[in-house]
Formats: C-alpha cells, sequence, structure tokens
C-alpha cells in the first residue's frame, strides 16, 4: 500500500472506523448495499503523527491522550478538517479526555485534498450531522463545545475552569452519574437555580430533564455535597485562622485608624434580608414579618474581614421585634456559634451601625471593643466635629459589609420572594453562595500606594476644629431667615473645576462619588445633568460679609 492509499484510508476510518458506535445506524440495509460512484471532496486534514501533537504541533511527551472519534466527528462536521484515526494530542488539551474547546478552536490543516466518499459513508455521515443536530436541543454541561466559557459565566456565574475547581472537592462517592444528571450538570443546575432564579419547571425544560421532581433531587443531591465538601474550606470560623484575617485579610486603613500600636482582629457584621411567602402558620407569621420593611422575611447575620472576605454567615432568623441586629449578636454570642468566644479575643474591634447599640453590654464584658457611628446627646441637634469624624471613620470602614450582601443578592434567587418549601434550605444555599465569592472574587479593599496619605490627612482633620461651623454660630447665621434661595446661575460665587482625583481627596473613597449622582439629579429633578437649562436650586447667606458663604440642602436617601 503506497503513502497516499494509507492516507485516505485514514481519513476515511476518522469517520467510519470499525468499532465505530454509529456503524450500526445505517439508512440502507447492509444486506441491499449496492456500489455508488464514488464522490470527492475537498477536505482540510490535520497533522498525522505518532510523536507530534495534533494541537500544538510540539514533540509528543507522556502524558498523552488519543482523539476520541466523538472530537474527529464534529471537526469534520463544524470545521471541515479531518483527524486522522490514532492521532494524539497533550494531556493539557484534554477535559475529561475528549478536546476542550480551546484546543478544538486551535488545530488548524496540515494539508488539502481531494477525499473519495462512497455513497455509504456519505449517508452514515447525514446521519451522524441529523443526530448531532437533535441532540442539542436543551444545555448540556457535558458537551465540551456546546457551552463557551461566557455562556457558563451568563447561566451560572463561573466559568467552566471554575466548575472544575468546584468539582475538585467533591469525590465520586458523593455526587454519582445517572441517568438524569453527572455531578457537573449536578453543580451547574444549582448555581443556575441561584445565578437566574428559575422554577425547577424552567430548568427542566431548559436542561432536558423529565420532570421539576427530579431537578428537585439533582439541587437537592449537589447542596448536600457542597455544603458537606466544598463550603468548610471557604466559610466559617473553623476555615481560617484569627491571625490569617489580620494578616490576609485586613486593610491597612482600618488598621491605622482604629488602633494604636495594636494589631487586633477587626471584623464588620450587618444583618441583611430576604423576602419569604406569608405563612400559614400562624406562629411562624408573627415572627417572619418585620414592622419596618411591612414584609415577611428572614435575616441571616454576615461577619467580614474589612476587605470584604467572608468570614462567617449566621442564622437565617426570625424577623419579628425580638430579633433585632443586637439581640440577634447577642444570641450568637451566648449561644457560642461556631465556637465564636475561643477565636475572637479581647481586645479585638466589630464595626457596627447604630442598630447593634443594645449589644454594647455583652461585648464590653467580654473586652470586644466596638466601633459604631457616634449619637446625639440630649437637646443636642448636630454632632460636633470629633463625634462627626469618628462616625465618618466608620462609615468609611463599613461599607464593605454592604457590598457583600449586594453581592449574595445579585443572585437572583435571594433576591425575589422565597418559597415556603425552600426555608429549609436557605442556610445552606447562602453559605455555598458566600464560600463561592470567598473562594473566586476579588478582595473589595486592596492596598495602595495612596494609603500612607489618606491616612495621614485623615489623621490631621480628625480633631481639627471646624472654623466654619464656629463662625457660623458666632455670628448667627444658622438661622433660616438669613438664608435665601437662588439657582446656582445667580451665584456670586465660582467654584473651580476640579479633577476626579482632586474630587478624591475630598471623599477618600470611592462610595461617596458613586452616591454623589443620585443627590444631584434628586435635587436638580432631572437625570440629565448636563442640560443648561436646568434648575439646581442652592442657598445664599444675606447678612453683610457672610455673602460668600453658600448652602445646598439635599434630601436624605432613607428619609
Amino acid at each position: 500500500m503506497n503513502e497516499n492509499e494509507s492516507e485516505q484510508n485514514d481519513s476515511h476510518d476518522s469517520l467510519a472506523g470499525s468499532g465505530d458506535e454509529y456503524n450500526n445506524i445505517s439508512v440502507v440495509s447492509k444486506s441491499t448495499r449496492t456500489d455508488r460512484s464514488n464522490l470527492k471532496l475537498t477536505v482540510e486534514v490535520a497533522i498525522a503523527s505518532k510523536s507530534q501533537c495534533c494541537v500544538c504541533r510540539v514533540q509528543l511527551n507522556p502524558p498523552t491522550v488519543t482523539v476520541k472519534k466523538e472530537d474527529r466527528d464534529n471537526m469534520f462536521v463544524k470545521r471541515n478538517i479531518v483527524i486522522p484515526k490514532g492521532s494524539r494530542c497533550c494531556k493539557m488539551h484534554t477535559v475529561n479526555g475528549f478536546l476542550s474547546h480551546e484546543a478544538f478552536s486551535a488545530i488548524t490543516a496540515y494539508k488539502v485534498r481531494e477525499e473519495p466518499f462512497d455513497f455509504n459513508h456519505n449517508m452514515d455521515t447525514m446521519q451522524k450531522l441529523r443526530t448531532m443536530v437533535n441532540s442539542k436541543k436543551h444545555i448540556n454541561f457535558d458537551d465540551g463545545f456546546s457551552l463557551l466559557d461566557l455562556d457558563y459565566k451568563n447561566l451560572t456565574g463561573f466559568t467552566r475552569a471554575q466548575h472544575d475547581q468546584i468539582l475538585s472537592y467533591i469525590p465520586s462517592s458523593a455526587l454519582k452519574n445517572s441517568a438524569n444528571r453527572s455531578p457537573r450538570c449536578s453543580i451547574a443546575c444549582l448555581l443556575m437555580k441561584l445565578k437566574l432564579g428559575l422554577s425547577n419547571s424552567v430548568l427542566a425544560s431548559i436542561l432536558g430533564i423529565d420532570n421539576k421532581r427530579k431537578v428537585s433531587d439533582t439541587i437537592h443531591s449537589a447542596r448536600l455535597a457542597l455544603t458537606q465538601y466544598f463550603v468548610p474550606h471557604f466559610l466559617g470560623l473553623t476555615h481560617i485562622s484569627r491571625q490569617e484575617i489580620i494578616q490576609k485579610h485586613t486593610s491597612p486603613i482600618a488598621t491605622r485608624l482604629l488602633t494604636e500600636n495594636r494589631n487586633p482582629c477587626i471584623l464588620v457584621l450587618d444583618g441583611t434580608y430576604f423576602y419569604i411567602q406569608k405563612s400559614r402558620n400562624n406562629m411562624v407569621q408573627r415572627k417572619t414579618f418585620n414592622l419596618h420593611k411591612n414584609r415577611s422575611l428572614v435575616k441571616p447575620m454576615v461577619v467580614v474581614s474589612t476587605t470584604g472576605y467572608i468570614v462567617a454567615i449566621f442564622g437565617p432568623f426570625f424577623s419579628d421585634n425580638n430579633n433585632n441586629d443586637a439581640s440577634i449578636l447577642k444570641h450568637i454570642i451566648t449561644n457560642n456559634y461556631d465556637d465564636i468566644l475561643n477565636w475572637i479575643e479581647e481586645n479585638d474591634i466589630l464595626i457596627l451601625d447604630r442598630g447593634f447599640r443594645d449589644s454594647l453590654g455583652i461585648l464590653k464584658s467580654l473586652g470586644i471593643d466596638v466601633a459604631m457611628p457616634s449619637f446625639l446627646g440630649p437637646k443636642q441637634k448636630q454632632l460636633d466635629v470629633q463625634q462627626a469624624n469618628n462616625s465618618r471613620f466608620v462609615t468609611m470602614l463599613r461599607w464593605v459589609v454592604e457590598s457583600v450582601n449586594s453581592r449574595i443578592k445579585r443572585y437572583k434567587w435571594f433576591n425575589q420572594v422565597i418559597p415556603n418549601s425552600s426555608l429549609p434550605s436557605i442556610q445552606d444555599f447562602m453559605t455555598i453562595t458566600a464560600a463561592l465569592l470567598n473562594c473566586f472574587h476579588t478582595p473589595m479593599v486592596n492596598p495602595s500606594i495612596d494609603n500612607d496619605a489618606i491616612i495621614t490627612h485623615m489623621n490631621t482633620l480628625r480633631t481639627k476644629s471646624n472654623e466654619l461651623q464656629k463662625y457660623l454660630n458666632d455670628h448667627q447665621l444658622t438661622r433660616n431667615s438669613v438664608w435665601d434661595v437662588i439657582d446656582l446661575d445667580h451665584s456670586a460665587v465660582t467654584f473651580p473645576k476640579l479633577s476626579l482625583d482632586e474630587i478624591r481627596t475630598f471623599t477618600l473613597g470611592v462610595y461617596q462619588l458613586r452616591r454623589a449622582r443620585s443627590y444631584a439629579e434628586e435635587h436638580a429633578g432631572s437625570t440629565d445633568l448636563t442640560d443648561p437649562n436646568i434648575e439646581f436650586p442652592l442657598q445664599q447667606c444675606t447678612q453683610m460679609g457672610a455673602r460668600d458663604i453658600i448652602r445646598i440642602r439635599f434630601q436624605s436617601a432613607h428619609i
């Protein structure tokens, strides 16, 4: 046999090998097949060598993988490239024995030639193509070519490589292959449920599962496996030491603003909420009805570091008057959730909002320091300079927990009304989501070369008196009668145009900048702040010697 005949036989074998599964599929019975004239097609042929990778064309070094028939068929149908039977590639180009999407796209033709295809072979190829097209009715996470990384990201929130990393923590005995699911599809089904908030019926249609009961069983199995084998590596007080939080997950700004020559553990706590259905059980309905939101909800308690790393999530708890943030925190400490009393140490710092004020007693008895915004004293209408600056320091450090809550609620399952049938799963779902965020998301606060300058600037202003406030009080200019409302265009005071970097020196962060537009749009009554005819009312002092002082009264975002 000469070389050309050998190459022709190889190309035929790539689509019609004697041991291939598609040989049993035929349009014409083998007993009635007749010889037909061959049809010549121009095809591209990949490199065929036992010592050279057909993907990257470098010298093969063990371990290597023989390209599977399914990959060779896909390559011919989709890209008109024939991979000769027996071709090998580097193992790094495969996922679970099949070519990765990147490798599939990277293969190029080594030569172009005309190949004769007989009638029976053509009919078999058409049948394979028909089968391939008909099998694409549903999303298949096991098919390495049906979904791009972008598809994975849109459907589940994570890339294919991240799915592989999640699966690496799950033993084969925890999620077994079955007729309805593989471990990969089980995890993907759960993540789609959390990411998109779809019903089980819709998921069954998308994934090609017979009914919603099987979807429920699949999610149940994946939830138990992730909770048992994945979550403990990335969430909870037992998965990370106090010293590791101090060294790796504490921002330098927090340490230098709140401590003096100490290196304590600094944690930020806050309660969030998930809306639930109204229960027909009267006792549960009373305990889950929140008078502030005027809705039924449950409240988890989120504990994060000053960089936004989620240390633990406790709960969820009821949300009636007996379960505010302070009482929940006292309950956690009193019952030693997750062995918190042995984890936290004396002189560690908790950053809290004013809703935790009733828990200050138990925290002080344990020697735990608290950073909390200041309260107005008796007959006090405005915070003094020291109190206001201390409150700003707390706000500057506490925003990370609000951002974490926002990240969790980007998963639509948490941002909709949770059915009562899913209440037993809330704790597992929120711990799985938090563990995934810890595993794959970047810190919210990173060290910066500007940190030293920011800290020095803040500490300089911390005790500096407010000269403008003192001037207004001394000259009795706080009365409303000495202020007139004027339009911005009629103001005698001109402001210099500031760059974004200059504005950041005042805000000391991005949070205020992001909120500024909302305040300005509400004050102007328009979302088009570039409109030259827009009205932006402000107040100017009418007293002689003080007409260069203006003020703007913005509406609070919460009241």
